[in-house]
């Protein structure tokens, strides 16, 4: 697979590395760059081929500058795979594995600006344009390609992840109670962490001016108004 993947020029220089010109190159270069506890092959679901590579940088290892707790992902993917959701797929894995069980406290990530490939996976898996541009000479092109700098939070990851399980759960309760309601309409504020977030909301003026209107009972108000569409203007 390496040589095969790895030495086709539309993969290597995207991600900063030339691409291979032997198998004895690719098998090197698992021995003494791969050869880690935090890279990974990524393989087909289907025939356990490998088609790709993942993992992440620690501090003092990274290609930008991090804290001590961070860490900086990479990955590619073989082209014949590219558009097919494995990259996004393969991510959300490792940031699981980076938060939950390595305890970071922020990722980072970082592309070619002229790779806005890999900047969509990594949008499509939290990370937030820092707005910062780097030049890193070590990677391959790297003197004159500027790289654009991507982060995540973990605190952020862990909340949004955790009202995802929130909501999901109470959504699947709900739409047992009132099969006629649309799913995507119900929030979940009757678990701890929503409730309070629905009773800060709450007080706001403009949820006040919702109870006058809506003179119902607190928890109804509160559940009607956080699915009545106005809470992206109140928290925006």
């Amino acid at each position: 697979m390496q040589k095969r993947y790895a030495s086709d020029p539309n993969v290597g220089p995207r991600a900063g590395w030339p691409p291979h010109k032997s198998v004895e190159e690719s098998l090197e270069i698992i021995r003494t760059v791969f050869h880690n506890d935090h890279t990974w092959a990524i393989e087909l679901k289907q025939t356990g081929e490998s088609i790709g590579c993942i993992g992440y940088y620690l501090y003092g290892e990274s290609n930008i500058t991090i804290g001590e707790h961070d860490a900086e992902v990479g990955y590619w993917v073989a082209k014949p795979y590219w558009n097919q959701g494995i990259c996004s797929e393969s991510l959300r894995l490792m940031i699981d594995y980076c938060f939950q069980e390595q305890h970071f406290e922020v990722l980072w990530c970082d592309c070619f600006v002229d790779n806005p490939a890999s900047e969509r996976v990594m949008h499509k898996c939290g990370f937030r344009d820092t707005g910062a541009f780097n030049l890193c000479s070590h990677l391959y092109l790297g003197d004159d390609r500027l790289v654009k700098i991507m982060r995540l939070d973990g605190s952020a990851y862990i909340e949004t992840k955790l009202f995802a399980l929130q909501d999901q759960a109470y959504a699947d309760f709900q739409s047992k109670l009132l099969p006629t309601v649309k799913r995507e309409t119900v929030i979940g504020v009757r678990t701890p962490d929503l409730r309070k977030m629905a009773k800060q909301i709450c007080k706001t003026p403009a949820a006040q001016e919702f109870a006058r209107v809506y003179p119902i009972g607190r928890e109804r108000f509160q559940h009607l108004y956080c699915i009545s569409g106005a809470v992206p203007a109140v928290c925006g």
